[in-house]
């Protein structure tokens, strides 16, 4: 993956990155697996390369929040954010296929909102020693439907039997 694109040549691996969010004045640190002037690359273990497979693990892991973030941070000690991230998936069982992927800017400009919005959370609560849940009270638990069955069939969970 990387010798093939040349993403290895010139690059510095295992970076350490420290800096402070110029909006909240949070300190930040990240490591990157690889970076070269402009470019970030990062690794991941995967079950599977596939493009529609991965587009889903990448989403559900949050990748795209961790590539926004050390591009912040690149751009906060460079002044320069890098112009190409990429996603080297590694698969984590046989055949250990491999892929290049390359973020676009939507998924990234997504993601520097959702990062912004965390970031402003984080400090809120730091200032106001606040920190609320995701439930912050009471609620009403809501049960999908299919728990319920339909025309009196038994359903069976958690080691009981219900009968309608």
């Amino acid at each position: 993956g990387l010798a093939r694109l040349g993403l290895n040549e010139g690059a510095t691996f295992e970076n350490t990155l420290e800096w402070t969010d110029p909006r909240t004045k949070l300190r930040c640190k990240g490591r990157t697996d690889a970076q070269k002037p402009g470019i970030l690359i990062d690794m991941k273990g995967c079950g599977s390369v596939d493009p529609r497979l991965f587009a889903k693990e990448a989403a559900k892991n949050g990748y795209h929040l961790q590539l926004a973030h050390y591009c912040n941070g690149i751009a906060t000690l460079t002044g320069n954010p890098p112009a190409m991230v990429y996603i080297i998936a590694v698969e984590t069982k046989a055949p250990y296929d491999v892929a290049v992927y390359r973020i676009g800017m939507e998924p990234l400009e997504q993601a520097q909102a959702e990062l912004a919005y965390a970031m402003e959370t984080l400090a809120r609560c730091i200032r106001d020693n606040h920190w609320p849940g995701t439930c912050p009270g009471e609620a009403d638990l809501a049960f999908p439907a299919y728990i319920y069955g339909d025309g009196g069939e038994v359903i069976i969970s958690g080691g009981h039997q219900h009968g309608r």
